[in-house]
């Protein structure tokens, strides 16, 4: 999709994988019926940041995470 946009490198591979994975889990627990109680019950999802507590900007900012899925590396 980026790509029709003539911006192919906006396209992260880690961040659209990890974002709909949270997405998903955070639909699963929360039970909300609609997009509207979703966002109710997780605002944080709407934070561009909302991945920063399992990744660091450099690691999302790699080739490699662009290319392909990368687990978030250990807490130091």
């Amino acid at each position: 999709m980026t790509a029709r946009v003539g911006n192919p490198e906006a396209f992260n591979q880690t961040t659209t994988i990890a974002f709909l994975s949270l997405i998903a889990e955070r639909m699963e627990r929360s039970g909300a019926p609609d997009f509207a109680a979703f966002v109710r019950a997780h605002p944080e999802m709407l934070d561009k940041r909302a991945l920063s507590r399992w990744y660091r900007p450099d690691q999302l900012a790699t080739e490699i995470a662009q290319r392909t899925f990368v687990l978030p590396e250990p807490a130091p």
